[in-house]
């Protein structure tokens, strides 16, 4: 749920920043500037600024964070933990890192965050452009990026709860995938301003609303410390490597159809729901060979503690439950 309220918020920024946008693109021609250099120095000064305030205010535990009581602080060290089946050790180990890159399940959900932030990060660098090459000025462009942020802040938050309230990461990731699919077949094939406008919220909504449940299925099916750590950061890796690939599938040449970005994002969506679906399905079995084969995956351990146990053999560990 937290990253869920990370991305909802990620939206409404989106929402928020087309109205300032649309304000500041007023100040054309103060101080000899143009209303586009006006939105850079103004959004780009207040990012450093809150960027440099956050290595102050921004919490390491939850006993630092203000608004929570020493017992409420308790409470979530103790959900943390229980996250994790047992208190983890960061120790460096190498046989655990290296171990990460030979389990299938992260490479599946390293495939879908790639499709998925090739596919959000361009929505977010182009929806402006998008919507100009409708026909509308830069006042009203501004204005027109709000409403699909808007929807997706509020999608966004329910797929989020409903994953963390069912454990249900897969198909709420596939439903609201479901959503961009639609979308980016409508502005495929679409040809009227309402069609296409239409086709944006569906696309902006679906994509920002299934990045929660992906983002936090790897850290769910991951364990322990090294091996988390290892997965969150390959996660990462290809989530942004889909957004540098992003930057080249909206050229202004290809305005106002995009035709080759709406191909290449339904392709994407394509797969992402393929590829969830065969992790849903992969999960499952690891879960039912757990139950059966518990002697045989504990056999080289078993002279262990459960802690040594479980910090040997991570979420390879009979008693580790993947998340679905």
């Amino acid at each position: 749920m937290r990253i869920g309220l990370f991305f909802s918020a990620a939206a409404m920024s989106g929402a928020f920043s087309g109205l300032l946008a649309a304000a500041i693109v007023q100040m054309d021609g103060i101080a000899g500037m143009t209303g586009w250099q006006w939105i850079f120095l103004l959004e780009g000064l207040f990012t450093v600024c809150f960027g440099a305030m956050t290595a102050f205010i921004l919490p390491n535990t939850p006993h630092q964070a203000i608004s929570l009581t020493a017992a409420q602080a308790d409470i979530i060290v103790k959900r943390l933990e229980t996250d994790v089946l047992a208190v983890e050790s960061p120790k460096f180990n190498m046989k655990a890192l290296l171990s990460t890159f030979k389990d299938l399940h992260i490479w599946l959900l390293g495939i879908a965050l790639f499709c998925n932030g090739s596919s959000l990060f361009g929505l977010a660098y182009f929806t402006p452009s998008i919507v100009q090459g409708l026909g509308y000025d830069s006042t009203k462009t501004q204005l027109l990026t709000v409403p699909p942020y808007a929807i997706a802040f509020f999608v966004t938050l329910v797929s989020a709860y409903m994953a963390d309230r069912y454990k249900a990461r897969g198909i709420t990731a596939i439903c609201t995938t479901l959503l961009a699919l639609i979308g980016f077949a409508m502005f495929l094939e679409g040809e009227t301003i309402a069609m296409r406008y239409t086709a944006l919220c569906f696309m902006i909504t679906g994509v920002y609303s299934s990045a929660p449940s992906l983002i936090s299925w790897m850290p769910n099916n991951t364990a322990a410390h090294i091996r988390r750590a290892t997965a969150v950061a390959l996660g990462f890796i290809l989530t942004n490597a889909g957004g540098i690939v992003s930057t080249w599938i909206y050229p202004k040449s290809a305005a106002p159809g995009y035709k080759f970005a709406a191909k290449y994002n339904l392709s994407l969506v394509c797969i992402t729901i393929a590829v969830v679906g065969g992790e849903i399905w992969l999960l499952k079995w690891k879960n039912k060979q757990k139950k059966e084969s518990r002697e045989h995956l504990l056999r080289e351990v078993d002279q262990l503690s459960v802690q040594e146990q479980f910090e040997s053999l991570g979420d390879h560990h009979p008693d580790f439950k993947y998340t679905l």
